[in-house]
């Protein structure tokens, strides 16, 4: 992404995320206009027509996909 950017990036990610927060503070430095926010309010809230883009923090996880049962894996996929 280039700091070139004339829109507000929302940088989505739970409250206390240290990699959200990185990526925010990185975005700033190059000029960026940043709004940090939550998964819950991402879905619910009205973006400004000046809006350029969503960058999605995921929460890490340690497993694969491919060792998870199948319940595991739905509740991972759908919240």
């Amino acid at each position: 992404m280039t700091a070139q950017t004339e829109g507000i990036v929302y940088v989505v990610g739970e409250a206390g995320c240290a990699r959200a927060t990185a990526v925010a503070a990185g975005l700033r430095e190059k000029g960026a206009r940043v709004r940090r926010c939550s998964m819950n309010e991402a879905i619910e809230r009205e973006y400004e027509a000046d809006t350029a883009s969503l960058v999605l923090i995921l929460p890490e996880e340690n497993t694969t996909f491919f060792g998870l049962s199948p319940s595991e894996f739905r509740k991972r996929v759908e919240g």
